[in-house]
């Protein structure tokens, strides 16, 4: 299967936040085909940019996550 996650699914995984359930990080975990759109990193960028999101990381930190969870960014 393959699987597109939303900013709020992301940033909960990225985070470690209790409100993503336990069963769908495993998936992420074990999976091969998670994939992100750019526009949810454009987005991240722009909420920080603006006060409206308030992160521990750089949209730069932000991709390296994806990279080492391999979670594919797309187009």
């Amino acid at each position: 299967m393959k699987y597109l996650m939303d900013t709020c699914c992301f940033i909960w995984y990225i985070e470690e936040d209790s409100r993503l359930p336990a069963h769908i990080r495993k998936l992420i975990d074990i999976s091969k085909n998670v994939f992100l759109s750019k526009a949810t990193l454009w987005e991240i960028a722009i909420k920080q940019s603006i006060g409206k999101l308030d992160l521990n990381m750089s949209i730069f930190e932000l991709y390296e996550k994806c990279i080492e969870n391999n979670i594919t960014v797309i187009d």
